[in-house]
């Protein structure tokens, strides 16, 4: 289903929105947008993405997507003219989605997480969502 958000955490101060997307009537899937603290004003522009997941019970129906796109409507709503994200290597599918997205990689830093005990690369994008880019 459409991907609806906690509008609960749209005070004042609020820096994360949770964005929720349902699946055969459950709640499947999610994905954080983080906006920048106030007094950061060199990263005034940038919002990122964090804890982009769908349950493997429901991959493959477009929700990773329509949550995607939902967080980057948001971020560009909120007057924002770019989103960052980061991916651990191993995850092909969400690397697919964010390059077929219109987000490039930037960087890698080669122990980005532990997994089974070895190190795991990470890789950080970025895409610029105003409209005049």
């Amino acid at each position: 289903s459409i991907p609806s958000y906690d509008s609960s955490s749209l005070g004042v101060n609020a820096n994360r929105i949770i964005f929720n997307g349902s699946f055969e009537g459950a709640v499947a899937a999610s994905l954080q947008l983080v906006f920048p603290n106030k007094s950061n004003e060199a990263s005034s522009f940038s919002a990122s993405i964090d804890t982009h997941f769908v349950s493997p019970w429901a991959r493959g129906h477009g929700l990773a997507r329509l949550l995607l796109e939902a967080g980057e409507e948001l971020a560009y709503k909120s007057g924002f003219s770019q989103v960052l994200l980061e991916v651990r290597k191993t995850q092909d599918r969400a690397i697919s989605l964010y390059e077929n997205a219109g987000y490039t990689r930037w960087g890698t830093l080669p122990a980005y997480h532990i997994v089974k005990e070895k190190a795991v690369p990470g890789f950080f994008y970025h895409k610029r969502i105003d409209r005049n880019k």
